[in-house]
């Protein structure tokens, strides 16, 4: 696959190294699809796209009692741990 550079047909460009040709093509590229889907989903050609679970309620609910869980665990290891690393008095 020709680069966009070579396409072009200009020599001008012989001085830039190839990884920062190769990093400016490949955002380029990543821009141009961008907009060929935002025009394609403008224009009804294609459905948006869904949602993801994470950002809705019973994700976010989930994150909460993960959090929540998570948090307890963690406490209940420190309260049986810490008694035992105290030394109190003799």
């Amino acid at each position: 696959m020709a680069g966009v550079f070579t396409m072009v047909g200009l020599d001008d460009f012989s001085e830039i190294p190839d990884t920062v040709k190769a990093q400016h093509e490949e955002e380029l590229r990543k821009t141009a699809l961008q907009v060929i889907h935002a025009e394609s989903v403008a224009s009804g050609d294609l459905p948006a796209a869904p949602i993801p679970l994470i950002d809705r309620l019973p994700g976010k609910l989930s994150l909460t009692f993960l959090y929540i869980s998570i948090g307890a665990f963690i406490g209940f290891l420190a309260a049986l741990v810490l008694p035992s690393l105290t030394v109190l008095g003799g």
